[in-house]
């Protein structure tokens, strides 16, 4: 008896041994091509760990970000908690690299604590898909692949990036049949991609906005068959992560209904009708389908992306939906400029900046031009955001608008300083360029501030210029209030 219980503690050692040893290879592999991970890398937001029963019925949502992506992640969650019904249930599985801060996580979960029926999970994906091909994408893109396996107590899932807005409840859109698919989203017109690998993908959706059948993806062992699919073929995944789900899944992806997905770029009726053109003929939405999605979306997905561009469509939901968060001071700072009191120094030359001649100061309207830098009145500037993305920035001296003459579009149209009229010539976009300055853009013309002729001598005019990407249209705003 005592040889047989002898036995079974050395039997329950090695199964302990066994499970530890799986365990720690969850949370430290790091493998080039991301093989699957684990549901330990999962940190529950610890208040609502209680209430599983209590959320079975919640809507699962997974999203991928690094820090460069906080706001917009941010301003796409406001958007899905601000316009769900009430009762609906949100479970959010938010993955992120190893290195993301856990000030930028409370920045996330305290949304949990603003909107009812919400829960927000953290999975650390560490350095999974680190050596992956990325091009224009970031690494977390690849994050989605590894779904079924992290959550293997979840069937169903919709995917969203962080480039979205959502303006209904998403119950409609979990509930889509997705029997015999393992991925619906809105149909890419890259589907000749598939000719690089020799197969043909009439179904071929955009990753960005899905919706995610996880246990048939389990059922099928497609984490694994993505990993191997990554290291055979990294250097020709020109969609990267899009690639491998609508090659490797290439007869179980369909496409969703577009109203719950389409682009920013097609979400009026002409340019919806244009796309339909660009896809396959096959399996091409209707111009009905393309239409309703239009003129009334559930989620669009921006594409063309409005913290980078005021000509994106649909820049200003963006703008309005981003003014609803805790942080819109902080999304301001990063993308645009807080409101303040400035000069606004040109990127020619550190010692001019904008103002005007006061020789004339009575007048309705005064020429802008570039002056020797002195810090007074006549060159400091209030800049107040207004809505929708834009700013009026007004002159501490003369109490003028920085405006448009005329409300002109042509090249050269002068800037002036002129009284408040409400009008579109009085309201600029100041898009940050990193460490590169500023430019202020006009939403009267869509045309840049522009120092004329690219001159650095005091008493240049300043005046309205198509983007030229030179230094003659930066600017640096340094704040003095």
């Amino acid at each position: 008896m005592r040889k047989l219980a002898r036995l079974r503690l050395i039997l329950m050692v090695l199964c302990l041994v066994n499970i530890f040893c799986d365990i720690s290879k969850a949370v430290t592999d790091t493998t080039n091509f991301g093989s699957s991970g684990k549901e330990s890398l999962i940190n529950l937001d610890s208040d609502k760990d209680s209430k599983t029963d209590e959320y079975s019925d919640a809507i699962s949502i997974a999203m991928a970000l690094d820090e460069n992506y906080l706001y917009p992640t941010l301003v796409s969650m406001t958007s899905m908690l601000e316009n769900k019904n009430k009762d609906s249930k949100y479970v959010y599985y938010i993955m992120h690299p190893g290195d993301f801060s856990e000030k930028s996580k409370k920045t996330l979960q305290s949304l949990s604590a603003k909107y009812s029926n919400c829960v927000i999970n953290f999975i650390d994906m560490e350095n999974k898909y680190k050596n992956v091909k990325q091009g224009h994408v970031t690494t977390p893109t690849y994050y989605r692949l590894s779904l079924p396996d992290l959550l293997p107590n979840v069937d169903k899932i919709i995917w969203m990036d962080g480039d979205t807005l959502i303006f209904k409840d998403l119950n409609e859109m979990f509930n889509v049949d997705m029997k015999n698919y393992y991925f619906k989203g809105f149909l890419d017109n890259a589907w000749r991609f598939g000719e690089d690998f020799g197969v043909e993908t009439p179904n071929y959706i955009c990753a960005g906005v899905m919706v995610v059948n996880l246990k048939e993806l389990r059922k099928d062992d497609m984490v694994k068959k993505f990993s191997d699919f990554i290291e055979e073929n990294n250097d020709k995944l020109k969609q990267h992560d899009q690639t491998v789900i609508n090659i490797v899944c290439k007869d179980k992806v369909c496409k969703l209904d577009p109203k719950y997905c389409i682009f920013n770029r097609h979400a009026t009726k002409k340019t919806a009708e244009k796309y339909i053109c660009s896809l396959n003929p096959k399996t091409a939405y209707s111009k009905e389908e393309m239409v309703n999605a239009a003129n009334d979306p559930t989620v669009i997905h921006f594409v063309h992306k409005p913290w980078k561009d005021q000509k994106a469509p649909l820049f200003n939901l963006w703008w309005d939906h981003a003014k609803k968060t805790e942080c819109f001071e902080e999304i301001k700072e990063k993308y645009t400029v807080k409101d303040g009191i400035y000069t606004i120094e040109s990127l020619l030359d550190s010692n001019k900046v904008l103002g005007v001649d006061l020789k004339n100061i009575n007048r309705s309207s005064l020429n802008v031009k570039l002056i020797d830098k002195k810090i007074n009145g006549n060159q400091l500037f209030k800049v107040t955001y207004i809505k929708d993305g834009y700013y009026e920035i007004k002159s501490l001296e003369t109490d003028k608008l920085l405006n448009v003459s005329g409300a002109k579009k042509d090249d050269g149209t002068n800037v002036d300083e002129h009284s408040k009229n409400g009008t579109d010539s009085q309201k600029w976009f100041v898009f940050k360029k990193q460490n590169d300055g500023w430019s202020i853009i006009s939403k009267c013309n869509q045309k840049c501030v522009d120092v004329s002729k690219a001159k650095k001598e005091a008493g240049t005019n300043i005046q309205c210029w198509s983007f030229n990407g030179t230094d003659a249209q930066k600017f640096k705003f340094k704040k003095v209030s």
